[in-house]
């Protein structure tokens, strides 16, 4: 099991599993899937993003805010290429 030190961390990767474990078999005429299906997002963009923060938050303790400047500065010039 993961190991957080601060219990805020552990509780949202906790409520991001449970809604990924829920959330992936609902047949598309569910009503939370509907309800998913009105905001517009596309489906891929829901997955991924579900799937990155179950990623990302076990990282954020050992996150080196040194860092943020360079990956901000990355994010930054990858969505002025993309247009």
């Amino acid at each position: 099991m993961l190991k957080f030190r601060t219990p805020v961390l552990r509780l949202m990767w906790a409520v991001c599993l449970g809604a990924v474990i829920v959330g992936s078999p609902l047949p598309a005429q569910s009503p939370v899937m509907s309800l998913l299906g009105r905001t517009g997002i596309n489906d891929k963009a829901e997955h991924f993003t579900a799937y990155a923060l179950l990623m990302a938050l076990p990282a954020i303790e050992r996150f080196r805010w040194r860092r943020l400047r360079a990956t901000m500065l990355f994010l930054f010039a990858a969505r002025c290429i993309a247009g």
